[in-house]
């Protein structure tokens, strides 16, 4: 084997009279950005007051089980918590609802019109937006810095949303009595993503979309609630998000919320049946999956802070006991 071309250019570089070069490192890095691991989980932390609204979206006979209970369990009603509920089981408190699929087709005014209208419309004079997922709500292509692209659906979205920022009759603004449900693939998206705009590879390179804009009117809504589950398939129970994902997630979703002007007083969670445990090393009192969950949401900062802002149930019918159990050792405050 002849000599390597970094020997052969020392030895032009010392007939020349140059320095030698520097020694190879003798262990280079492997990637530009270090991903800090997560914290271990620890016992779950207990919420001191009560949620400022709880979200039911289940058949009718759960939800009616989760506002009134039975003889062994407390409902939300007994507790006196304010929530909303998507189905029939308490027409008073029923929001209007209106498909994220639907109005990612709208122009900013159409926006407006169906969201006010609905508004309006509704006993509880709330809408819920279900959901907002996707690469058409994005900024655009992946770049560093993000490079807006003024025709998306995030921009129209952030039209909108300002505009809707007048008083409503109903109190406070318009764009406060919108609520917004977000798809698992996009708060995971930017939960995950590395760098200051949480678009970035270990690489140092851009690989993940942004949603600056869409974020930017979200913000102005009275609610934006993760949905902390993948999938489901039709008929079936929904994969668990593992223990680094709820450890690592949340947190870089909150900061990119909040630093677009968001409030994390208005980020919430929603849990949906589970068709088993997280991955990962569970916190104490991981029981079922429901409780898993549950503790893993109860973690100190961030997910704490999410958790007691009062959290959501979707589908949960298989598990509506468990998740009545654990709102109630999240929230003894509410306790009847």
């Amino acid at each position: 084997m002849g000599p390597t071309p970094r020997r052969v250019a020392a030895e032009i570089g010392h007939a020349l009279g140059l320095p030698p070069p520097p020694p190879r490192p003798r262990n280079p890095r492997r990637f530009a950005i270090d991903v800090p691991p997560v914290a271990a989980v620890v016992p779950p932390v207990r919420c001191p007051g009560r949620p400022s609204l709880v979200a039911l979206q289940d058949p009718d006979a759960v939800d009616r089980f989760l506002l009134r209970g039975d003889t062994t369990q407390a409902g939300l009603v007994s507790r006196r918590v304010p929530y909303m509920a998507l189905g029939s089981a308490d027409l008073a408190h029923r929001p209007r609802f209106v498909w994220g699929y639907d109005l990612v087709q709208m122009s900013a005014d159409q926006m407006v019109s169906a969201l006010r209208q609905a508004i309006d419309a509704a006993p509880n004079h709330l809408v819920v937006v279900d959901r907002i997922e996707g690469s058409a709500w994005s900024d655009g292509a992946p770049a560093e810095p993000p490079v807006l692209n003024p025709a998306g659906k995030g921009a129209t979205l952030r039209a909108a949303m300002v505009a809707l920022e007048t008083p409503s009759r109903h109190g406070g603004t318009y764009a406060s009595r919108v609520h917004f449900w977000i798809g698992p693939g996009l708060h995971s998206s930017i939960g995950a993503g590395l760098g200051p705009n949480h678009n970035l590879g270990r690489d140092g390179k851009p690989h993940r979309r942004t949603y600056h804009a869409a974020l930017d009117g979200m913000a102005r809504a009275g609610g934006v609630w993760n949905q902390m589950f993948h999938g489901p398939g039709v008929g079936r129970a929904s994969d668990p998000m593992s223990v680094e994902a709820w450890m690592r997630w949340p947190a870089g979703f909150a900061d990119m919320f909040t630093r677009r002007g968001g409030s994390i007083e208005r980020v919430h969670f929603i849990f949906m049946d589970a068709g088993g445990l997280p991955a990962g090393t569970l916190p104490p009192g991981s029981d079922d999956p429901m409780s898993a969950a549950f503790a893993l949401a109860a973690q100190p900062g961030v997910n704490t802070r999410i958790l007691c802002n009062g959290p959501g149930a979707l589908r949960v019918e298989n598990q509506a006991r468990a998740w009545l159990s654990a709102f109630d050792r999240t929230f003894p405050a509410a306790r009847p």
